[in-house]
């Protein structure tokens, strides 16, 4: 049973010096779209551990009625 696991390639995540995070969260309320995506994309670029290069992504995901949906992609180190 064992067998699998001993001939098989294993990826240890952690040995990579860079991770991908990604965080989506929802707005509520009646907002402009386009200025919440640069606010949220500012914010990423601000922050220290946030690498630059591959450049972080703020998608919209849905509008809805109450809320409007945002998917934040980034790599850290």
């Amino acid at each position: 049973p064992n067998g699998l696991l001993y001939n098989a390639a294993i990826t240890v995540n952690t040995a990579f010096e860079t991770r991908r995070g990604e965080v989506e969260i929802g707005i509520s309320g009646v907002a402009n779209a386009a200025q919440i995506h640069q606010l949220l994309l500012q914010t990423l670029r601000a922050q220290k551990a946030v690498l630059l290069d591959p450049a972080p992504e703020v998608l919209l995901l849905k509008i809805g009625q109450e809320e409007q949906r945002f998917a934040l992609r980034f790599w850290v180190r």
